[in-house]
């Protein structure tokens, strides 16, 4: 990397760089079938130069970055930037690659890449704000978690790419006023796993590599001393963020001098006194460990931060305050005020109970995916009262939630009230287990004394019980425990409660799993969104953390939670219908299953009976 730019320089120091730039200012060039016109120079990074283009014909701003090399593996490393780009390109939270030409100048070769344009210089905004105006919490998160998705998914791609220079100064806010990850001139897919077999000369050779495309101060503990034997992968990454992060907060660095011995023992200072932000001191202190093997699974942590941002604020959304004529973020909609029904005179009928999951999610859930998104769309139409019948507004049904569950802790049931008309609890036993789980006995008497002949009873496990148990008020619809149930059946068990809570204003369902989280969490969140209530399942999930407990669900339920709310979207975004075919599975690192460690033979299960591998 250094002797790229030294070649830069030197090129432009004699043959005039500063007039070279602002003669390619006002030009009209060429670049695959596009012809954009140079507006000003934006800035110079590394050995490129960028400059601000209009498109000719549409008149739409983009940015063009212009490399020169004039060696081979110069222009090899430009190369790889330009095909490592175009491959992440796509990602809502990295720049979108357009295009890209070369051609022979000078005895140099020039290279031309043209990005969309991003009119925020995310350093350049925060210099402008700090020290008078920090960030606001939600702001710290949004970006980093922003920040975070777009290296999650350098990180899942086959084979995986790190980053090794992520800072500050690499993020842009795009128009939409989203963070967009940028510069892949560092990028490898490269990774090194040192150990005691290694010579000197091997680790000076990667260590050399290594500090030339990293920034000192982000620059991790195994990348100053790889006699640690500690490996060169994508916990370099986690580091950066982890410094990012603590930049975001306190607007310093955490390792402002990149001192070797300070970050070589995590040696950083954490306000004790804040309270603004130490919500995320946590997860400064899960980045910041010297070990890459302790430090948290990027999935994971956007899993957290997610409970982190103020209730209504997308994650995903625009990042408020950051740019001139910022939009208002998308927030969950509330649901219309609950209209005047009139009590009936007689207890309603059950609807016939759903049938029971009996393909696996990749047969079944296709066959009624228009049907399920109709139902859903059909949720707001003429039958939109059952939204509000079903929930309300919550803090409308707040106080007498309250009284419920404090009347319920003191008759010792594990029984929570999400609504007023959708109730969790755990699984309904008998005999010595009814020690640890409701006695079903006890269950019955409580719902009969506060919903006489107006609850329904949803089993979600595979474990059966008598009907009798509740009058005949039971559904059987249960799946195996920790997988996600076919698409179809979790559409008809939405249907059968939607048309139970429209048979009168005091019906109720009450959900029961095994461990009373995960499947339970699952549907509830996707009532939530099939009901439209909220249009993502995280605000029902946030919802269940908060009346119940936090939800155990597995990332394949909570996809089958994120069909259920694009299904039920408007318009509609139902899930594709070809066919898919698993041509390979790569599991790596081996795990070292057995006692002598030298690994073991995986042996994958698929179908619906599968119960892992």
């Amino acid at each position: 990397m250094a002797s790229l730019l030294n070649s830069a320089m030197r090129y432009f120091n004699t043959t005039g760089g500063a007039d070279r730039c602002d003669e390619f200012v006002n030009q009209c060039i060429e670049v695959g079938q596009q012809s954009f016109r140079i507006k000003r120079f934006i800035a110079k990074g590394g050995f490129a130069f960028v400059f601000e283009a209009t498109e000719t014909k549409t008149g739409r701003d983009y940015a063009i970055k212009r490399l020169l090399a004039n060696e081979k593996s110069k222009c090899k490393a430009i190369l790889q930037e330009i095909a490592l780009l175009k491959r992440l390109s796509g990602h809502p939270n990295i720049v979108d690659f357009v295009a890209a030409a070369t051609s022979e100048k000078e005895g140099m070769t020039e290279y031309l890449v043209v990005t969309e344009f991003c009119p925020g210089d995310l350093v350049k905004i925060l210099e402008a704000r700090w020290p008078m105006k920090p960030l606001f919490p939600d702001q710290v998160t949004l970006i980093f978690y922003q920040a975070c998705a777009a290296v999650e998914y350098l990180h899942t791609r086959s084979p995986p790419v790190v980053h090794r220079d992520l800072k500050l100064q690499n993020l842009l806010v795009s128009a939409q006023h989203t963070i967009k990850l940028c510069d892949f001139g560092s990028c490898t897919t490269k990774l090194h796993y040192p150990d005691t077999s290694w010579s000197a000369g091997q680790r000076a050779t990667v260590q050399d590599e290594v500090t030339e495309n990293t920034t000192p101060q982000y620059r991790a503990p195994e990348a100053l001393d790889l006699y640690q034997n500690l490996p060169l992968d994508a916990g370099m990454d986690k580091w950066a963020l982890g410094c990012l992060l603590y930049v975001l907060c306190y607007q310093q660095h955490p390792f402002e001098d990149g001192a070797r011995l300070a970050i070589l023992n995590a040696a950083y200072r954490m306000p004790q006194d804040d309270t603004t932000y130490a919500h995320l001191q946590p997860v400064i202190r899960d980045l910041l460990v010297v070990n890459p093997l302790q430090r948290p699974d990027l999935s994971q942590l956007l899993s957290h931060l997610e409970t982190l941002v103020s209730p209504g604020i997308d994650p995903k959304g625009p990042v408020q305050g950051l740019l001139p004529g910022n939009p208002a973020p998308r927030v969950a909609q509330q649901p219309p005020p609950p209209p005047q029904q009139q009590q009936q005179q007689q207890p309603p009928a059950r609807p016939p109970p759903p049938p029971r999951p009996a393909a696996p999610p990749g047969q079944a859930g296709h066959a009624s995916a228009s049907d399920a998104a109709g139902a859903g769309a059909a949720a707001a139409g003429p039958g939109g009262s059952v939204l509000s019948s079903f929930m309300g507004r919550i803090r409308d049904v707040g106080s007498r939630v309250t009284e419920t569950v404090a009347a319920m802790s003191r008759e010792g049931l594990d029984l929570h009230y999400l609504t007023s008309r959708l109730a969790v609890m755990s699984y309904p036993a008998e005999g010595l287990e009814s020690a640890y789980r409701n006695h079903y006995e006890d269950v019955r008497a409580f719902l009969d004394s506060r919903h006489p002949r107006a609850y329904a009873v949803y089993n979600l496990s595979t474990r059966r019980y008598p009907q009798s148990r509740f009058e005949g008020r039971v559904s059987e619809v249960g799946w195996e425990a920790g997988t996600a149930p076919p698409l179809a059946s979790l559409f008809a068990i939405l249907r059968n409660m939607q048309l139970w809570l429209r048979q009168g204003p005091h019906t109720i369902c009450v959900l029961h799993c095994l461990d009373g989280k995960a499947s339970s969490a699952l549907v509830s969140a996707a009532t939530c969104c099939f009901l439209r209530l909220f249009p993502s399942p995280r605000h029902g999930l946030e919802l269940f953390a908060a009346r119940r407990c936090p939800p155990n669900i597995s990332p394949s339920q909570r996809r089958y939670a994120d069909y259920t709310a694009a299904m039920a979207a408007d318009p509609p975004r139902l899930p594709h219908r070809r066919p898919v075919m698993l041509v390979t599975l790569t599991l790596t690192p081996v795990p070292m299953f057995n006692r002598q460690r030298r690994g073991c033979t995986p042996t994958p299960r698929f179908g619906p009976t599968a119960s892992g591998c």
